[in-house]
């Protein structure tokens, strides 16, 4: 009997902690991604979807900034992914649920890039490919 329990209760944290890593799929993916995509990376690759999910809230900072500091800013842009053209310019975003996937912005290997979000007095800084890489993996060491 205690075997059986013990059996039981390690299949079961075994169960509960995979279902948690592999199969969260954040609704806001779904806002640029098809389902039959999403799956196929559920499926083949999960560390994908992992980060992805991340990406989503971890891969810039908004910042306030005054007038003169955001002259110089190119605006952000919304990015049509199914079309994959640019379209218009970001007036405001919708917070709390910021969907990065939207944009178009450039992404430098060791530099932040910014942008400017309408005349809103906010600015977007995403964090270079090297700081990302770093994050996510803290991110995974501490899980």
């Amino acid at each position: 009997m205690k075997k059986w329990i013990f059996t039981t209760s390690v299949m079961f944290i075994w169960l509960f902690s995979h279902s948690q890593n592999s199969s969260f799929i954040d609704s806001r993916l779904y806002e640029v991604y098809n389902s039959e995509f999403i799956s196929e990376l559920q499926i083949n690759n999960p560390q994908a979807l992992e980060y992805m999910n991340w990406y989503l809230d971890n891969s810039f900072t908004i910042i306030e900034l005054p007038e003169y500091k955001l002259e110089g800013l190119p605006f952000l842009m919304y990015y049509d992914l199914e079309n994959k053209n640019i379209s218009d310019t970001v007036t405001e975003l919708p917070t709390p649920s910021i969907n990065i996937y939207k944009f178009y912005f450039e992404r430098k290997n060791d530099l932040t890039t910014t942008y400017r979000i309408g005349d809103t007095g906010l600015a977007i800084v995403f964090f270079s490919e090297k700081e990302l890489i770093n994050k996510f993996n803290q991110f995974k060491n501490e899980k």
